[in-house]
């Protein structure tokens, strides 16, 4: 068992050494990654998370910490920073190419973590020291780096900051902040659980590793704490947006033909505006506008403008055209 742990910890210090071919790798899994979210494309930023190596010095980080090896923490951390300074400027250089293309979908799901992604990378990251402790497991890291993903978030923060969007880039940051910490904490309990325990010839550092340890520690308690009250905002808004919904649907029945398509939230409109899709032989009228706006929920009503897009639809069965009245 010793012998295999000492194979389990050679693996470990060797794979988070900041080599040449880290930061090639790595900087070729970003500039995947990058080109991945510009098209839209989940199969080509899956490619980008296979290829990335950043989980491989975090994990060095966590068995460090179990073990108190300084030079190991010290050599880990290194790797790490480097290669998040390497993949957040790459992302800012091709988000700087390429200025005119927009932002795409897979960008902006990538900027509103919640609790959920907390989750997720406690279980990668679990998964993860599980399997660099256990040698035959090693063929599943491949899924637990798309579980837990570091390149793309990171890499999406450089491109929407050279897009003039700080406010987004914050959130792609605080999604690869919140992985790297969930993912360090989970693989350090699974260390200690697999009996990983610091040398005698470590004594000397124990402090100064166990204040590391504290502090990797807050850093997760604040990062759960803010993830949980994103995650209460998003819940609270998808309430609000499904009754909403539904008090349009009930007000549209009185309005020939129309059938409501889409509701969302308009944000960056001033006063904010709850906008309508609806499908229509005809389009809504202000005065019927003014009506439906009556028949949303009270906490929406003076805080909110409905604003309705009228998509012309028309309908036939095999009598003829229906709403035929509204079609002439």
């Amino acid at each position: 068992m010793a012998e295999y742990r000492v194979e389990v910890a050679r693996e470990i210090a060797e794979a988070a050494r900041p080599t040449r071919a880290y930061f090639i790798m790595t900087g070729l899994a970003t500039v995947l990654a990058s080109y991945g979210l510009l098209a839209n494309s989940p199969a080509v930023i899956i490619g980008a998370m296979l290829v990335a190596m950043l989980l491989n010095p975090i994990t060095g980080l966590s068995y460090a910490f179990v073990t108190a090896d300084a030079a190991l923490i010290r050599r880990a951390g290194i790797a790490e920073f480097l290669g998040a300074v390497l993949v957040f400027a790459i992302g800012f250089v091709v988000g700087s190419v390429h200025h005119d293309l927009p932002i795409t979908q897979e960008m902006l799901v990538r900027c509103d973590p919640t609790l959920l992604d907390l989750v997720i990378a406690i279980a990668g990251g679990a998964a993860v020291s599980y399997a660099t402790g256990n040698l035959r497991l090693n063929s599943a890291l491949a899924g637990v780096a798309i579980a837990t993903a570091l390149v793309p978030p990171l890499a999406n923060a450089g491109m929407l900051m050279a897009h003039g969007e700080p406010h987004l880039a914050a959130g792609a940051l605080l999604l690869y902040v919140s992985n790297y910490a969930s993912v360090l904490l989970a693989a350090m309990v699974v260390f200690w659980l697999l009996g990983h325990r610091p040398d005698r010839e470590a004594s000397s550092s124990r402090r100064l590793v166990r204040l590391g340890r504290l502090g990797q520690l807050a850093l997760f308690v604040v990062l759960a704490a803010q993830l949980a009250l994103r995650l209460a905002d998003q819940i609270e808004a998808r309430t609000r947006l499904v009754t909403i919904e539904k008090s349009l649907a009930v007000g549209l029945t009185e309005v020939y033909g129309a059938r409501l398509i889409e509701v969302r939230i308009a944000p960056r409109t001033a006063p904010q505006a709850i906008v309508a899709v609806v499908r229509t032989p005809r389009p809504v009228t202000p005065a019927e506008v003014a009506q439906l706006e009556q028949t949303l929920p009270a906490a929406a009503k003076g805080e909110l403008r409905l604003r309705v897009r009228s998509i012309p639809v028309v309908v036939a069965n095999s009598d003829g055209y229906l709403y035929v009245d509204d079609l002439m």
